[in-house]
């Protein structure tokens, strides 16, 4: 008996264990006034970023709304980031909307990561995708045409030149 009652403590603690979420924590209290307070969160918000593609969509679910959030009112007013989206390079954005939130945040990231006079709409776009294809785990979209294209496009590293050729 005590054998069955440390088994089934165990698991249920190790489930709750994996369960858990290690997403960043938010600050109880924004106010972007001015440049530099927007600059004043640059790291803060990378390792949101961060942590935003690198965890599936269906995973931390409320986390994840709260850091997209946050992200994007930071992403709204920063001074030095210019989030720039062409939606022809996007052909699953009509059947899959939610997946603006990663391409967004692959281009944040390649923004942050580029020096300025570096910065491409090519790169970035597909520094977005690479972070839509990164962070989906439903197996069926992941079998639709779409997104059998662009892995097989980043796979071969032709991503750049598909993404050319859309925009």
């Amino acid at each position: 008996m005590s054998r069955t009652f440390l088994l089934v403590v165990l698991s249920v603690w190790s489930i709750s264990l994996f369960s858990q979420c290690d997403a960043p924590t938010l600050p109880k209290e924004v106010n972007f006034e001015s440049k530099a307070d927007y600059r004043s969160k640059d790291a803060a918000v990378r390792n949101c970023l961060e942590w935003l593609v690198s965890t599936s969509l269906d995973l931390c679910t409320e986390e994840r709304d709260q850091l997209n959030a946050y992200v994007l009112v930071w992403l709204s007013g920063h001074p030095d980031i210019t989030v720039d989206v062409n939606s022809d390079a996007m052909p699953f954005f009509r059947s899959n909307p939610e997946l603006l939130y990663p391409m967004l945040h692959g281009m944040a990231i390649y923004q942050m990561e580029t020096p300025k006079e570096e910065l491409n709409s090519i790169d970035a776009h597909v520094a977005g995708i690479e972070a839509v294809l990164d962070v989906i785990s439903d197996k069926t979209l992941l079998r639709t045409d779409q997104f059998k294209k662009l892995k097989k496009l980043r796979r071969k590293g032709k991503l750049s030149k598909f993404v050319a050729s859309e925009i």
